[in-house]
Formats: structure tokens, C-alpha cells, sequence
């Protein structure tokens, strides 16, 4: 990971809790420390026993130099090996070939720091600096090495063919990045490697026992405020509905790049009484949000650079809550979102459209209530953290099969 634990990635730290929960002695690595992340209680214990790379001290200087000699003594056909791998980047990129370097370095180095701990599988979520250090090290600990593939594939692909052929198995968190991973590298013998594990919640966590009713009804958006969640689109969609005379309110909570933006075009709009940015929030602060909303609604976009979201875990959380959800079918979302069953999809980048199924949700609380069923049969029978770990050990375990 690349910073761990993360309250952008909480899918991570629930699946490493699962794994523990299933009997798993999982020790986890990050290239950074999580600095100014606030934490839930039972999350950030997680700190004290994960192995941080960077930033580079000068004991962690001296200790790598020492690991890359120790390496080069030691087992000099696999140094030769890892720098052979290097040389496989297709990129032409100065800064591509200084970010592989340095995962050379690192992983090289957690090797070393790992070498006399008895792992027997080095596994890495994102397929670009995580799985770089991971494949760097488990080569030097000669032990299997796998990957969870998410949609960084879709900007960047740091070493991934060497990846993609070194990894026992490699888990795909949607069908949709399973075939596109098929599609790019038809050479590859990668079919049987190629397993859909979808990153999952605890639903339990996200049950509702009570919800606030509003006379004006609520929309609810929370994620990072980067321009692929689409929240420029909600804004918009707010301002239509507005013109049509629809008495509502809309809370986006989250912060991030696009805040400026997304502040100018509430003033632009004429809605400073109707939406408000709440900022940042913690997870914590996710079933309180979730008790006063009557629609959640996280328009998803592929970005002009190619840039677009995997599953959002938003989607799972506030299926789970029993509110229904609107989004787009963009990525692998419709394997979480059947429209009309169990939530509402729209085109992406379509502000009318969106407005629209937002006003039937906003305006019909019989279909709102009809879609709840089976979103939350949805979440439990196929986005369930605790089944994701299984599948997960089940694979971790054939790995480690003599």
C-alpha cells in the first residue's frame, strides 16, 4: 500500500481485519505513514505494527545500502534477476525509471528486513508502488507474490507485465477490470490467474436502527472531491431541480482537489441555501450521515486522462444503510448496481438525466423503499468483507500448497 491504514481505502484495513479474524498472521507494509489521517480507535493500532519504507532516515539509508549488499553477496544471480526486471519498462519517462529505482531499492531492502519473519507470501493492493516493492521482495525471499488489481491499470502500468507473469494469482475487484486486464495483454498467459474478489464491507457496521425523517428531503454524496466521483454533475443536477421548483437539500461531505471548483459553481448556481460541503469526515461519522439521508447519490465519470473509480465502497455503505442509491455505469459498477432492482444507474456527464432520477427517488418513497431489499441483499451475499477474506485465504492458501 501506499500509505496504510487510510480512510480513502477502508476496504484495505477491513480485509486485512477479516484475514486476521479468519487466522491469518498477515503483517502489513506501506511505502508511507498515514500523517495526519484521523483514525477510528479499532484502525489505528494498525500503525504500530506496519513496516514503513519512506521517507528515508539516515538509519533506513544505511540499513538499505547494507540490504542491497547483503542481497548482491549473498544471492547475486536474484540481484542480477530484480535489475533484469527493471530494464522491462516500456516507459520512456525519466520519472517512471527514478519511481521503479526506488522500489527496487525498497523492496530489496524489506526483503531484508523480512527475511528471518517467516513470510511465506508477499500480496500488494494496486498494481503500481505496492506491488512493485511486493514483487521486488518476495524475489529476493523466493516466495509467491500476488496483487490486487484495481483501476490504477487504466493511467498507470509501472513494470506490470513482469508483474502480471511473476504473480501467482493476481484478484481483480470487478469483472470489468478482469476483462480489460485480458484485453491489454492477449500474450499473456493470464486467464487462470485472474480471480474477481470484490472489496466488501461489514454490513452489520452500517445497519441503521433508527432514521431521521425531514420535511425537506435529503441527498447525500460522500467521497473525495476528485473530479472522477462526478460531483460537478450533483451540482448541477441540484440547480435543475431547483428550476423545476423541487424543495430540497443536498450535503456532499468529503474534501479534496476539486472543493474549489465544486464552491465556485454553488455560488454560480444560486444554491448556497440549498447544498452545502461539509469537508472531510471520518468514518465514524458515516451511519450518522447516513440516518438523516433519503437518497444517496455518487455520479461516477471517466476523467478525460482515463481516470475512473473501481466500485466506490460509498455505494456499498449506504446500500447497506438502506438508502437507495443512484450512480453511473461507469467501471464495474453495475456488478454492484442492477438499475431499477436495487438502485438507480444514469449516463455519466449527464446533469439532466441525473436530475431526473433523482427527482422520481426524491418524489416516490414507495420505489425508494422497494429498491432497499435487494441492495442490502446485494452487499451481504456478494460485498461482505468476510467473504472476500475467504475467497482471499482460500487463494493465499493454494499458494502456499506444497
Amino acid at each position: 500500500m501506499q500509505f496504510f491504514p487510510y480512510l480513502t481505502e477502508t476496504f484495505i484495513y477491513r480485509e486485512v481485519l477479516a484475514l486476521r479474524e479468519h487466522g491469518l498472521n498477515i503483517r502489513t507494509v506501506a511505502n508511507r505513514y498515514p500523517a495526519g489521517q484521523d483514525l477510528p480507535p479499532d484502525v489505528a493500532h494498525l500503525k504500530d505494527s506496519t513496516v514503513y519504507i519512506f521517507p528515508l532516515t539516515l538509519t533506513t539509508l544505511v540499513q538499505m545500502i547494507f540490504a542491497h549488499c547483503f542481497w548482491l553477496f549473498t544471492r547475486p544471480r536474484r540481484y542480477l534477476e530484480a535489475l533484469r526486471m527493471l530494464v522491462t519498462e516500456d516507459s520512456r519517462r525519466p520519472r517512471i525509471w527514478l519511481r521503479n529505482g526506488m522500489h527496487f531499492a525498497g523492496g530489496t531492502y524489506l526483503a531484508w528486513r523480512l527475511r528471518k519473519q517467516g513470510i511465506g507470501h508477499a500480496h500488494a493492493h494496486f498494481s503500481t508502488n505496492a506491488a512493485s516493492l511486493a514483487c521486488f521482495a518476495a524475489h529476493f525471499l523466493d516466495i509467491p507474490f500476488s496483487m490486487t488489481v484495481h483501476n490504477e491499470l487504466f493511467i498507470e502500468r509501472l513494470l506490470l507485465p513482469a508483474k502480471l507473469q511473476r504473480a501467482s494469482f493476481i484478484a481483480c475487484i470487478s469483472d470489468y477490470s478482469r476483462r480489460a486486464v485480458l484485453r491489454d495483454y492477449p500474450d499473456l498467459p493470464l486467464e487462470h490467474k485472474l480471480k474477481i474478489i470484490h472489496c466488501g464491507i461489514t454490513p452489520p457496521a452500517f445497519a441503521l436502527e433508527q432514521r431521521t425523517s425531514h420535511a425537506v428531503p435529503l441527498i447525500l454524496s460522500a467521497s473525495q472531491l476528485v473530479e472522477r466521483k462526478g460531483i460537478l454533475y450533483l451540482v448541477e443536477a441540484c440547480a435543475i431541480l431547483k428550476g423545476r421548483g423541487l424543495s430540497f437539500r443536498c450535503r456532499i461531505a468529503g474534501d479534496g482537489s476539486q472543493r474549489p471548483v465544486l464552491e465556485a459553481a454553488i455560488q454560480r448556481l444560486g444554491l448556497t441555501q440549498e447544498v452545502e460541503l461539509t469537508g472531510r469526515y471520518v468514518q465514524s461519522q458515516m451511519r450518522e450521515l447516513f440516518a438523516e439521508a433519503d437518497v444517496f447519490v455518487l455520479p461516477c465519470i471517466t476523467t478525460g486522462s482515463g481516470e475512473v473509480d473501481g466500485i466506490p465502497v460509498a455505494l456499498m455503505e449506504a446500500m447497506a444503510a438502506g438508502i437507495s442509491v443512484i450512480s453511473t455505469p461507469v467501471s464495474g459498477i453495475p456488478e454492484l448496481i442492477e438499475s431499477g432492482v436495487n438502485g438507480l444507474l444514469v449516463a455519466e456527464k449527464d446533469a439532466l438525466t441525473l436530475a431526473d432520477a433523482m427527482q422520481r427517488l426524491l418524489t416516490d418513497p414507495a420505489l425508494r423503499e422497494a429498491l432497499i431489499p435487494a441492495a442490502k441483499a446485494r452487499i451481504s451475499n456478494e460485498f461482505n468483507s468476510q467473504r472476500a477474506a475467504r475467497e482471499l485465504a482460500a487463494l493465499f492458501a493454494e499458494s502456499l500448497s506444497p
